[in-house]
């Protein structure tokens, strides 16, 4: 017997910086998009849309099933720290 399977997650994820300060422009905008292009080959997903303002990040990605979003959202706090 041959099973097909199709699948599509597709997650909308937004980060807000603390108290909502406008603090992702002048250039940190830019390392943001290519830090979560990074975690994006790492983590195995694919990012459909992004949109970084100055106070907060929209993500929409599309992922495996076998993709655990808890993972890839407690990471990016920490990477955007550094």
């Amino acid at each position: 017997m041959i099973y097909q399977i199709m699948y599509s997650l597709q997650y909308h994820i937004v980060w807000c910086t603390k108290y909502r300060k406008k603090v992702l422009d002048y250039g940190i905008d830019t390392e943001c998009k290519a830090l979560l292009e990074t975690l994006s080959k790492q983590y195995g997903f694919s990012i459909m849309a992004m949109e970084i303002m100055p106070d907060h990040i929209h993500l929409l990605l599309d992922c495996r099933p076998q993709f655990m979003i808890s993972d890839m959202v407690k990471s990016i706090p920490f990477s955007l720290d550094s």
